[in-house]
């Protein structure tokens, strides 16, 4: 219960300080508060298996018959060190991949020939096991996904990435 008052008062909150300084949170004419709106009253399951970047991928092979949409998943791990340890032991992990964490959004380290992950990359992924993104940012989807790190295939620099909002 104290969660989903944080993330009620997150949410006011953001209504309060941010344009247009309107407080009524069933008024939802532009995008943004019918984002917030939806953040607060639309409780489908679906937005957690969502939101966790491994089970999605698993979620989209299922509905789709294939892997070929979604980036290769290398190796996963409870904690970054026990992935930096199993990917120095995989002589058939590739040299240019991304490690991420499973359970937020923007945690991400771009691996290049093979270099060594930084201290700061490393706390930078740490931190989202014992920090919930969906607490700090009022996203309630993230909060149940269990904290899993993994490495990710590396498909170019030149790609388009195209975010999609669905409600």
């Amino acid at each position: 219960m104290k969660k989903l008052r944080d993330k009620i008062k997150y949410l006011i909150y953001k209504y309060l300080i941010e344009p247009p300084l309107d407080k009524d949170l069933d008024k939802k004419e532009t995008y943004n508060q019918k984002i917030q709106w939806l953040l607060i009253n639309d409780k489908n399951p679906l937005k957690v298996l969502c939101s966790d970047k491994l089970k999605v991928k698993e979620y989209i092979e299922e509905k789709l018959g294939s892997s070929k949409f979604t980036p290769k998943t290398h190796l996963v791990a409870n904690d970054v060190e026990e992935l930096i340890n199993k990917i120095s032991v995989d002589s058939s992990h590739p040299d240019n991949y991304f490690i991420k964490a499973n359970n937020n959004s923007g945690n991400v380290v771009k691996i290049q020939n093979n270099r060594a992950v930084s201290e700061r990359e490393k706390q930078k992924l740490t931190n989202s096991k014992y920090f919930s993104y969906g607490n700090i940012k009022g996203e309630w989807f993230y909060s149940g996904i269990k904290y899993k790190c993994f490495s990710e295939e590396f498909l170019t620099d030149n790609i388009s990435d195209y975010k999609i909002h669905c409600s």
